[in-house]
């Protein structure tokens, strides 16, 4: 099973920072139920006005997160993004990770 996402708002800070760094920025409800979310920027390439990212997700939900209770089980998926960046901003953003992994290591 994998879940995609696309956005017109802008994407987690770590799409601007260099490969090997991490951040545990992310909107208010994720970061409340995992709070050491960290995605770390893996590979990065750019093609005209869009950057293609490959990251590494990692956390330990410590409220219920998708449907499933916290048990102190950690995740690490990896995620592929495409960023489209007109003006210097982010535009658009389409997401894709393997969601049935990630509940896979959360329940297991």
């Amino acid at each position: 099973m994998a879940w995609t996402s696309s956005s017109t708002t802008e994407p987690p800070s770590t799409a601007s920072r260099p490969p090997g760094t991490t951040s545990s920025r992310c909107n208010g409800t994720t970061s409340t139920r995992s709070p050491d979310l960290h995605w770390e920027l893996k590979e990065l390439l750019f093609d005209g006005d869009r950057l293609a990212a490959r990251l590494v997700n990692t956390g330990t939900p410590v409220k219920t997160w998708l449907g499933v209770p916290p048990t102190g089980a950690s995740f690490e998926i990896t995620e592929y993004a495409i960023y489209q960046v007109r003006d210097g901003r982010f535009v658009h953003m389409t997401a894709l990770h393997d969601a049935g992994e990630l509940l896979r290591q959360l329940t297991t």
